[in-house]
């Protein structure tokens, strides 16, 4: 499938995701270089590096379910579709990437309370760690990315789901009709063997996302750091 669309999608996740994990480690060798404490500046700027490639990341995800979703549901007007939407498609993520950016931009300059201090104010937090955490970033802004995340995770879920029940009714009714060797269905069913293999890898972590976007947001209510922690250990 190298001359189809879908490997150009699934190179700008493979991308996304190299990118998130390079974000992570600079968040680490930050850690390792300040052995007393990061600066603030440069540790806010990391998170929202971070952050911000996540939504990156999450972005492309939902990007290969559409591109699966047309492939399968839309054999016959794929490549008409593709052939319009391909290039928009390839670059939504980045935008995505740069707007979470700026928004992280703008609760800075306005020195928005971060999670920190949302957390002793209400009384969860007895007190503020001082390793590079995402909790130095402006509360307002983190409820902005972990709502996005749950959102995006929940529709990229359902559209692999609901791809892949559509994907095996499909394939049997073409066995039962024996068109294994039309041309239209052949090109569903090289999609629909692609798809199989995307599917087991992606949602997975689509399914922990959920969880731990969720276990985040709700931590403002009921704090919960041991289950938000594990979530996190089992996604890296």
């Amino acid at each position: 499938l190298w001359d189809e669309p879908v490997a150009l999608f699934v190179t700008n996740l493979s991308v996304a995701d190299v990118l998130f994990g390079l974000m992570l480690a600079l968040i680490g060798l930050s850690d390792a270089v300040f052995q007393m404490q990061v600066p603030r500046a440069i540790c806010v700027t990391l998170q929202y590096l971070v952050l911000s490639s996540s939504w990156a990341l999450k972005s492309a995800q939902l990007i290969v379910a559409l591109d699966m979703f047309l492939a399968v549901v839309y054999p016959l007007h794929y490549h008409q579709i593709m052939d319009k939407w391909q290039q928009p498609m390839l670059v939504v993520p980045w935008l995505v990437m740069l707007a979470n950016l700026m928004v992280g931009a703008v609760c800075s300059a306005l020195q928005l309370e971060n999670s920190y201090e949302y957390g002793l104010t209400r009384g969860w937090l007895n007190e503020v760690g001082e390793d590079c955490r995402w909790e130095l970033c402006p509360s307002v802004y983190s409820f902005i990315w972990e709502g996005g995340l749950f959102v995006v995770s929940t529709i990229t879920g359902i559209i692999f789901i609901y791809t892949s029940v559509l994907g095996i009714r499909q394939r049997k009714a073409i066995g039962e009709r024996g068109e294994d060797g039309n041309v239209n269905r052949t090109f569903f069913l090289r999609r629909y063997k692609s798809m199989k293999k995307i599917v087991k890898v992606i949602t997975l972590f689509i399914a922990l996302d959920i969880f731990g976007a969720a276990a985040r947001i709700s931590a403002r209510w009921i704090y919960m750091p041991l289950l938000t922690t594990a979530i996190h250990f089992i996604r890296m």
